[in-house]
């Protein structure tokens, strides 16, 4: 018997250590040399929701913009992660509205990977916006990156943001910036940065 115990201890051990050893390292942040931009703010409202995607919509009355995300396969492995699909001038979603998605009790995985912990502040408060300060900065690698600081209610930051394909964000939200220039964001994934609470995209500008 005492065997088999010690067996299993070691089988489980084992494993955990695996899990340790194979879980992928967190991205590097960039260094960076100067910021070439102005100043942007948006406030994006929580548009529509499903159980593995979410779109968020700028929240200003004027120039229409939409945010789509996925999960991300990080999220399986316990860091939450989100893969930036897409930016739109018009709603892709086909998602439940925030209040329909907290009603669903299939939103509610035991394991916690479910939009519905964005959803509040960390003393329980509703929370249905959210605010991103951002500037275009030139790094010491020679790349451009997009500084997305994040200004909003105190609600669980991801760890992972990660764009798949290149995404080109709107004109009429890209002349903001003041550099009379397009802006796409670059294919790869960025981890938290604590010292500016937000991510350093990659973009192109042309």
């Amino acid at each position: 018997m005492k065997k088999i115990v010690s067996t299993a201890a070691l089988l489980v051990t084992a494993c955990l250590v695996w899990l340790g050893f194979n879980r992928a390292p967190l991205p590097p942040t960039p260094e960076i040399s100067r910021i070439i931009s102005k100043q942007v703010k948006l406030k994006f409202k929580m548009n529509k929701v499903d159980y593995t995607n979410v779109e968020l919509a700028l929240d200003e009355g004027r120039d229409n913009l939409f945010v789509q995300f996925s999960m991300s396969d990080a999220w399986k492995g316990g860091r939450i992660g989100l893969v930036v699909d897409g930016m739109t001038e018009g709603s892709r979603s086909k998602g439940k509205s925030p209040s329909e998605y907290e009603k669903d009790s299939r939103s509610k995985s035991k394991d916690g990977k479910n939009f519905g912990q964005f959803m509040k502040d960390k003393k329980g408060k509703p929370v249905r916006h959210y605010s991103f300060i951002q500037e275009v900065a030139e790094g010491k690698d020679g790349k451009t990156y997009l500084k997305m600081t994040y200004d909003g209610p105190d609600v669980p930051m991801l760890d992972l943001l990660e764009v798949k394909s290149g995404v080109t964000i709107p004109p009429k939200i890209a002349k903001r910036f003041g550099l009379e220039k397009g802006i796409q964001l670059e294919p790869g994934t960025v981890a938290f940065d604590k010292s500016i609470n937000g991510f350093w995209l990659p973009i192109k500008l042309g």
